[in-house]
C-alpha cells in the first residue's frame, strides 16, 4: 500500500472525516466487518479480490442510491457484499466476493461532489431515444447500473450510438446512446431501459487533477506509456471498444509500480496489462485487454487525491500546494498557505490572523465553524469555485482572482466587529461573484445618526435592519416600525426636489420613511444615502432618559455590486446638494473616484464618532480618503449633466480607516479641535496661488454641526471647511469657532502639515494675545467660557509670514470670474480676481444688451446680483477695468 493509504489511515485515527477519493485494501475475515480507513462516508464503493490464484471472484459495486450490491461484469446482485455506508467508510458481509478469510481485497471509495459527481435513479419505460435529465452539468462519464443487468458505461471520448460493459462485449448500440448537456440518452435495451425496471446512474465531469476520460489505439508494444491524463491515477479502468475482451482496472492499493491488474469478471489478477500508474497516465503491456495492435481502447481515471491535514502543529503531507486538498483538523492557525480543495472539519475553525492568507485553487467545504480571525481568503480556481456546508464569515479580505468566479451559495458573510471589518477586493471586471453575500457592519455603542449606503445591486427594505435595531416612524408597528409614545421618525432619505442650499438646521430635503416594506418611496435604493438614528441595541433609548448604548452589528443580504458603478447625481431645482452611498462591499479611496465636470470639488461625510452626536467631515476629491463600506456622502452638482461619480473596482482599498494618508500632500494644512476625550471638528487649508481669497469652486462650504463648528472665513465672509486660497506674506486667515453652549477646555492640533518653503504660519489667539508657530505635532490648549469673546469669528487667525519659494498647486485653476451657482435662480454671487483698478460689472443679454451695471473696486472680491426679475435664459457676466476684461456665461433658471 502506498503513502496515500497510510495517510488515509491517519485520517481515520485522527477522526477526520472528508475526502473525495480513497484507494485501500483489507484482509478478509470470513465474517462481517467495517472498513473505516477512508475516513469519510462514500457514495460509491468498488471491491475486487486481489488474489492471483484460487477461485476467481467478480468485482462488485454499490452506490448510495442502491439497496444491494451489483457485480460489475454480470447480471448478479446480492445483499451480503457491501452491506452499507458509514460516516467513516463502509461495511461488508461474508460473501467471497468481499470477505474470504485471509484473502486481500482492493477497494476504491468515492464521495460525490456537487457539480462534479452526481448519482441518480430513474424507472425504465421501454422507449427508445429516451433522455435522462437532471444532471447539473454535462457529464464526461455515465455509468448505468441495475440489479439483474450488466453494468453499462460511456465516456465523452466515444462517438455514435455506442457504449460498453466491463465484460467481454464489444461496444454496442441501443444502450447509452449519447451524453447530453444535462444528462444522457438511453435506448430501449433492458440493460438501460426495460419497462418498470429501476436503474441507478453515476455521472462524472472531467475535472483537472480529479477525473479524466480518454482513448488510445493499441500498438502491441510492451511497456508503453499512455499519458495526457492531467492527473495521477488513483484508480483507472481500460476497456477495448472494438473487441470482445474483458476490461482491466488498477488502483494505487495494488502498488503504483507493481505489475498487477484487477479484472472486473471472475478472473484473478493478471500481469502484462496495466503495469504502472504514472504521474500523468499509465504504462501498459501487450495483452489484448489493453494493447492489441490497431484496437481502440477507452479509459476513465479518478485522480490520486491525497488529503494534506493540518493537525495544529504541521501539515501531514508537507507544505500544501495548489494541487493539494487539505483538511483543517485544528483551530490553531496554520499561517498562510496554498491549496486546492479545503475542508474545515466539524467543531473546528480555520484560524487566520491579520495579514494571513489562504490561497484556494478549488472549493471550500465548511463542516465546522468556518473562519476565525481577520485573515484573508483568495479564490484562484480556474472556473467556478464553490462554498458548501456551513456558512463562513470572513473579517479580512476576500479576493477572487482573474479567471475565477466564486459561487457563494448564500454561504459567504463579510464580517465586522470592534476590531476588524472584512471586504471584497477589487477585480479586473465584474461578474466574479454569483449568489448572495451577507454584509455586516459593526457600530460602536453611541446614540447618533449615521449616513449609510448599501453595497447591493437592488433596493432594500428597512426590514433588513429592524432585526438589529429599532427604527421608529409614522403609525409605529402598523407600518413596520417600533412603536413609541411619539412615533417620531428615525430614518430619512434625501429628496432633492424638496431640498434647498441651507447649510444649517434640518434641510427640507430630509424626508422620513413612512413604512419599512421597501415599496416605492420607502425603498432604500441602490446608491441611495439614508440618514438613520442608531440608538443602540433593540429596546434601548426608546423612552428617553440616560442610558448606555450597546454596540450593534447590522447585517444585510443580497447580490453585491460588481464592476464599474456609474452613479448619476441628480440635483433639484432649489438645491445643489446631491448624495450617494459607497456602492462597493469594501472601502474605496475617494481620490481615485472620477467625477463629472459639474460635480463640486469637495464632498461631505458624516462622522458619528466626532462630538457627542456626530459632525460633518469635508474632503476634497483630490486628497486620499478611504470611504468605508456602508458609508455615504454629500457633494454638490451645478447642473444635471456631467454629474456622475464613477466608482471602479480599482478604487477599492483594503484598509477600513477613513483617514488621510499620513504624508501630507503639497501645501495642505489640517487643523483639528478636540477636548481631552472627544474630537469635535477639523478644517483644511490649501495654499494655492491659482485660487481666490473669496469663496470659489475649490472651496468647501462649512455645514453646521450640532456640537461645535471650526472653520475659516473667506474674504467675502463665507464659512469654509476646505479653504483653498493664495499665500500672501503678511496676510491673515480668519478662523471661526462656535461651541454651542459647550464651555470647556479645548486643544487645536495640526494633522497633516505641509507649507511652502521659506514660509511660516502662526496661530494668533487675539483673545489672549498669544501667537505660536504652527508645525507638525503642534498643540494649543485654551478655554471657552461664557464670555462671548472667548469664541466666535474674532478670536483666532492664522498669520502668514515669509516669502514663498514656490507653491505646488492643486492642478485646478480658477477662472478669472467665478459664478456661484450657475445655473442660478434667485441670485448669484460673482467672484473675481484683481483687475488692478476700479472695475465695472455688467449683466448682458445673449444679444449684448446691457441689463444691469455695478461699480466695484478692482481688488479681489465678490458681489451678489439679484436675478428674481430676470427672465430665464442665457446671459453673460462681464467685468471690465482699465487694463482687463473678463466674460463668463450665466444660465438663469
Amino acid at each position: 500500500m502506498r503513502v496515500l493509504i497510510l495517510s488515509a489511515i491517519l485520517l481515520s485515527i485522527c477522526g477526520i472525516c472528508r475526502a473525495q477519493f480513497f484507494s485501500g485494501s483489507y484482509t478478509g475475515n470470513g465474517s462481517s466487518q467495517s472498513i473505516t480507513a477512508p475516513g469519510f462516508q462514500p457514495d460509491i464503493v468498488i471491491i475486487k479480490r486481489g488474489a492471483t490464484s484460487g477461485t476467481g471472484q467478480t468485482a462488485v459495486v454499490r452506490t448510495a442510491t442502491m439497496s444491494t450490491t451489483i457485480d460489475m461484469s454480470s447480471a448478479t446482485s446480492a445483499t451480503d457484499r457491501i452491506t452499507g455506508f458509514t460516516s467513516s467508510g463502509f461495511t461488508i458481509g461474508a460473501s467471497a466476493n468481499v470477505n474470504t478469510s485471509s484473502d486481500v481485497y482492493h477497494y476504491v471509495a468515492i464521495k460525490a461532489v456537487s457539480g462534479e459527481i452526481e448519482l441518480g435513479t430513474y424507472t425504465g419505460n421501454g422507449t427508445d431515444n429516451r433522455n435522462i435529465t437532471g444532471v447539473s452539468f454535462q457529464p464526461d462519464f455515465v455509468w448505468v447500473l441495475s440489479p439483474g443487468q450488466q453494468c453499462v458505461w460511456r465516456t465523452s471520448s466515444m462517438t455514435g450510438d455506442n457504449s460498453i460493459t466491463f465484460n467481454s462485449f464489444s461496444q454496442t448500440a441501443n444502450w447509452i446512446q449519447a451524453i447530453n448537456s444535462n444528462g444522457f440518452q438511453v435506448g430501449d435495451d433492458a440493460k438501460v431501459n426495460a419497462s418498470s425496471t429501476g436503474y441507478n446512474y453515476v455521472a462524472v465531469k472531467s475535472v483537472s487533477g480529479k477525473f479524466a476520460v480518454g482513448s488510445y489505439t493499441g500498438d502491441g508494444n510492451d511497456n508503453r506509456s499512455i499519458t495526457g491524463f492531467g492527473l495521477t491515477p488513483g484508480f483507472v479502468v481500460v476497456k477495448r471498444g472494438d473487441g470482445a475482451t474483458t476490461g482491466a482496472m488498477k488502483s494505487t492499493s495494488t502498488g503504483t509500480t507493481t505489475d498487477i491488474t484487477l479484472i472486473p469478471n471472475a478472473t484473478n489478477s493478471v500481469t502484462d496489462a496495466i503495469q504502472q500508474l504514472l504521474t500523468n497516465g499509465i504504462e501498459i503491456g501487450t495483452t489484448s485487454r489493453v494493447n492489441t495492435s490497431s484496437g481502440t481502447y477507452y479509459w476513465f481515471a479518478f485522480g490520486e487525491i491525497s488529503t494534506n491535514i493540518w493537525n495544529g502543529t504541521a501539515w501531514s503531507g508537507g507544505t500544501p500546494t495548489s494541487s493539494s486538498d487539505v483538511e483543517i483538523a485544528s483551530s490553531t492557525t496554520p499561517g498562510s498557505f496554498t491549496c486546492r480543495d479545503i475542508t474545515i472539519n466539524s467543531g473546528i475553525s480555520l484560524t487566520l490572523g491579520s495579514g494571513v492568507t489562504a490561497n484556494i485553487y478549488g472549493d471550500v467545504t465548511n463542516d465546522g465553524n468556518g473562519i476565525s480571525g481577520a485573515g484573508n481568503l483568495t479564490f484562484s480556481k480556474t472556473g467556478t469555485a464553490g462554498i458548501s456546508g456551513n456558512a463562513i464569515t470572513v473579517k479580512g479580505t476576500v479576493t477572487v482572482s482573474s479567471g475565477c468566479t466564486l459561487s457563494t451559495g448564500g454561504l459567504l458573510t463579510i464580517g465586522s466587529d470592534a476590531s476588524n471589518t472584512g471586504s471584497i477586493a477589487g477585480h479586473s471586471a465584474g461578474g466574479y461573484l454569483s449568489g448572495n453575500v451577507t454584509m455586516q457592519r459593526y457600530i460602536p455603542g453611541k446614540r447618533a445618526f449615521r449616513f449609510m449606503g448599501h453595497p447591493f445591486s437592488t433596493s432594500q427594505a428597512l426590514t433588513t435592519l429592524t432585526d438589529d435595531i429599532d427604527i421608529t416612524g409614522s403609525s409605529g408597528a402598523t407600518n413596520g416600525f417600533t412603536t413609541t409614545t411619539t412615533n417620531n421618525p428615525s430614518a430619512f432619505w434625501f429628496d432633492v426636489s424638496a431640498a434647498d442650499n441651507s447649510t444649517s438646521g434640518n434641510n427640507p430635503g430630509w424626508t422620513p420613511f413612512t413604512n419599512t416594506n421597501g415599496v416605492s418611496a420607502n425603498s432604500w435604493d441602490q446608491y441611495e444615502l439614508m440618514r438613520i438614528l442608531v440608538r443602540g441595541a433593540i429596546g434601548e433609548g426608546l423612552a428617553g432618559g440616560t442610558y448606555s448604548p450597546s454596540a450593534v452589528t447590522l447585517d444585510m443580504t443580497g447580490v453585491v455590486n460588481q464592476g464599474t458603478q456609474v452613479v448619476t447625481l441628480t440635483k433639484g431645482s432649489g438645491s445643489n446638494f446631491v448624495s450617494c452611498g459607497n456602492p462597493f462591499p469594501g472601502p474605496v479611496d475617494m481620490q481615485n473616484v472620477a467625477k463629472g465636470a459639474n460635480i463640486g470639488a469637495n464632498y461631505y461625510v458624516w462622522d458619528a464618532t466626532s462630538g457627542v452626536a456626530g459632525a460633518y467631515v469635508t474632503n476634497p476629491f483630490t486628497l486620499s480618503y478611504n470611504l468605508p463600506a456602508f458609508a455615504a456622502l454629500f457633494t454638490t452638482a451645478t447642473a444635471n449633466s456631467s454629474n456622475t461619480l464613477t466608482f471602479e473596482e480599482a478604487d477599492k482599498v483594503t484598509s477600513g480607516a477613513s483617514l488621510f494618508k499620513k504624508t501630507a500632500p503639497g501645501n495642505w494644512v489640517e487643523l483639528l479641535i478636540s477636548d481631552s476625550t472627544i474630537q469635535w471638528d477639523r478644517l483644511l487649508i490649501n495654499l494655492d496661488d491659482n485660487a481666490m481669497d473669496v469663496q470659489d469652486n475649490l472651496d468647501g462650504e462649512k455645514l453646521y454641526n450640532p456640537g461645535l463648528d471650526f472653520f475659516t472665513l473667506s474674504k467675502d465672509e463665507v464659512r469654509l471647511a476646505v479653504d483653498v486660497r493664495p499665500y500672501n506674506d503678511g496676510a491673515a486667515i480668519p478662523l471661526g469657532l462656535t461651541a454651542y453652549n459647550r464651555y470647556n477646555r479645548y486643544v487645536i492640533k495640526t494633522g497633516m502639515f505641509d507649507i511652502p518653503a521659506g514660509t511660516k504660519l502662526f496661530l494668533h489667539d487675539k483673545y489672549l494675545n498669544v501667537k505660536q508657530e504652527l508645525k507638525t505635532g503642534f498643540a494649543y490648549w485654551f478655554d471657552i467660557t461664557s464670555d462671548t469673546a472667548s469664541q466666535g469669528n474674532n478670536r483666532f487667525e492664522i498669520n502668514m509670514v515669509g516669502k514663498a519659494a514656490g507653491l505646488t498647486t492643486t492642478g485646478n485653476i480658477d477662472p478669472d470670474i467665478l459664478i456661484i451657482p450657475n445655473p442660478a435662480d434667485k441670485d448669484v454671487k460673482i467672484s473675481f480676481k484683481k483687475s488692478g483698478s476700479k472695475a465695472q460689472l455688467k449683466l448682458l443679454s445673449i444679444t449684448g444688451q446691457v441689463l444691469m451695471t455695478k461699480e466695484m473696486t478692482g481688488n479681489t472680491g465678490s458681489i451678489i446680483l439679484p436675478l428674481l426679475n430676470i427672465p430665464a435664459g442665457v446671459y453673460f457676466i462681464q467685468v471690465q477695468s482699465n487694463n482687463t476684461q473678463f466674460t463668463e456665461k450665466l444660465i438663469k433658471q
